[in-house]
């Protein structure tokens, strides 16, 4: 096989590691960047009731979108498997298969939301003074949804192969168009949230291109073929079944997302921005871990297709400490200066003002959930998808409907002390999620079989 990726079955497990899994974090917190600035322009430009609109949208567009792109996480386990186990075929199959898949999610997800994306938000209690503008905008961002999944798919085969830096490359330049687009539209058009949804769709449009063009350009068994572009059976059933119930896992965490989303419309504009503000914060953290997250099931399904046991269970370690350190040093940075930071999304010093609960518990709390998504990470590169559906059904789902619906509504106080506690969930939740999922991994580790140890002690 050529080497166009990289072999993540040999050498010193912390040096591939930090060398893979840099390029992912910085796609993720370039696109986090990216999506910061979309939010910042339309929230100092474009004011509260645009920037309340596209917040609005946020766990509903992720409801739609989820199952396909959690089956992502199938293709690129079914692909890093093929590489670990040195299948050329294997791998030549899953990439036109994924594609395929990409397209057909995509088509799907962009034809249903143009019908239901203003009944879908009404469900939700959306104030009607944004109801319209939050539909115009979810409806621009589904309908650009073929092109988003050809490049999370795309994006999970490159990464499967050991390629991380491409995915970058990608995102910096479509990133940076999105940028300026966004400028022109809002600040030149006053086109304002749909000129932030256009600007998106054209940005994916320049990320989903680019993929299959590096796809088409390979020269080995990575090479893509549109015409040879269909479901190949055994590589179709291996992504659902890796693939399905990480994306049901997805699915749940946003139905859930969703009622705390709607209790958080119930409060007004202001505090739908201020939601929004936080989050666009918070979300330097979750991604960072979730980047670390992506790499862990690329390294640890090329060492299970290669049957290298003993190297998993070092980076799954590895990865624990690694995102201690991270997420520790990103949740002091935020707790030092939270309403300086929720100032740069809003130009109502209110808006900052109501978002300082909700960031510093986001924020601090993301560091109980590390266990949870490194051993997640590592059962579904292992494809064992179905057991952090399983474990999150309980302990992220039912615990947070349970807040919210039988607990919360005992509590009374002062208006922000009340949106505050509405988040307290969120922690709860991801305590709950990490011991399940501590106890999950172990009782599979013990299962292992016994591998020689190859490495050297530099590792």
């Amino acid at each position: 096989m050529k080497k166009k990726g990289m072999d993540l079955t040999e050498g010193p497990i912390f040096k591939k590691l930090v060398i893979f899994v840099l390029p992912i974090i910085a796609s993720s917190l370039l696109q986090q960047f990216y999506n910061t600035a979309d939010q910042m322009v339309v929230g100092k430009v474009a004011g509260v009731d645009a920037h309340a609109a596209v917040g609005a949208t946020t766990y509903m567009t992720n409801l739609l979108l989820n199952l396909f792109v959690g089956m992502s996480i199938g293709a690129t386990v079914t692909c890093a498997k093929y590489f670990g186990a040195k299948d050329r075929e294997g791998i030549h199959r899953t990439v036109h298969t994924s594609i395929a898949l990409a397209l057909f999610g995509g088509v799907i997800i962009g034809i249903v939301g143009l019908f239901v994306s203003k009944p879908l938000l009404s469900l939700l209690d959306t104030p009607k003074g944004i109801l319209d503008r939050a539909s115009n905008y979810m409806s621009l961002i589904l309908a650009g949804s073929p092109f988003s999944l050809v490049y999370n798919y795309g994006a999970g085969l490159l990464r499967a192969s050991g390629d991380t830096k491409r995915p970058l490359y990608i995102l910096s330049i479509s990133g940076l168009i999105n940028v300026i687009l966004n400028l022109v539209f809002v600040i030149c058009f006053n086109m304002e949230e749909v000129g932030v949804g256009l600007a998106t769709v054209i940005s994916q449009m320049v990320s989903s291109v680019s993929v299959v063009l590096i796809l088409i350009k390979r020269d080995d068994e990575m090479h893509f073929e549109p015409r040879r572009m269909r479901f190949h059976k055994a590589e179709f059933l291996n992504i659902l079944r890796v693939g399905v119930p990480s994306g049901l896992n997805a699915i749940l965490f946003n139905f859930a997302n969703l009622s705390l989303q709607s209790t958080v419309n119930s409060f007004g504009k202001e505090y739908i921005s201020a939601n929004t503000a936080a989050a666009s914060i918070t979300n330097y953290i979750s991604l960072t871990q979730n980047a670390v997250g992506t790499g862990i099931v690329s390294f640890v399904g090329q060492n299970y297709g290669a049957k290298r046991y003993d190297r998993i269970k070092k980076v799954v370690n590895i990865g624990l400490l690694t995102l201690f350190a991270v997420s520790s040093v990103m949740a002091l940075v935020l707790a030092l200066m939270p309403e300086t930071l929720l100032g740069l999304f809003t130009k109502e010093a209110v808006v900052a003002k109501y978002g300082v609960g909700k960031a510093l518990m986001v924020g601090v709390g993301y560091i109980i959930f590390i266990p949870s998504v490194v051993y997640a990470a590592a059962l579904r590169g292992m494809e064992r998808s179905k057991t952090p559906m399983n474990v999150n059904i309980i302990s992220i789902c039912v615990s947070r409907l349970a807040w919210l619906h039988l607990v919360y509504p005992l509590f009374e106080g002062s208006t922000l002390m009340r949106f505050n506690l509405i988040f307290v969930c969120l922690p709860m939740s991801w305590l709950f999620s990490s011991i399940a999922m501590s106890i999950a991994f172990y009782m599979l580790k013990k299962k292992f079989p016994k591998t020689p140890e190859k490495e050297s002690p530099t590792e």
